[in-house]
C-alpha cells in the first residue's frame, strides 16, 4: 500500500495489492490540491505481513518542488 500525506494528514491511499511481489506497481494517480501551507509532502510505502502492516519506506518532498497535481506511480 502507498499513501500520500501533507504534514500529518493523509490525503491519498492506493489499494492493497493481493500478491506479494518484489516490484509492486499500482498504476494509480492522485490529484492533491492544497489550500494551506504545508512543510512537506510524504510518500509512504507499507507491506502487508501475517502479523499486520509494516513500514517499508518514507520519502519527503518540499512543497516548492511539487506542482498542484502530484502523481504517484510506484
Amino acid at each position: 500500500m502507498a499513501t500520500i500525506g501533507l504534514d500529518k494528514a493523509r490525503v491519498g491511499c492506493t489499494r492493497t495489492l493481493a500478491d506479494d511481489t518484489t516490484a509492486p506497481r499500482w498504476y494509480e494517480s492522485f490529484h492533491v490540491y492544497r489550500a494551506h501551507l504545508t512543510t512537506h509532502v510524504a510518500f509512504t510505502l507499507k507491506a502487508k505481513n501475517p502479523i499486520g502492516i509494516s513500514l517499508v519506506s518514507v520519502g519527503y518532498l518540499s512543497p516548492s518542488r511539487t506542482s498542484c497535481i502530484c502523481e504517484l506511480i510506484a
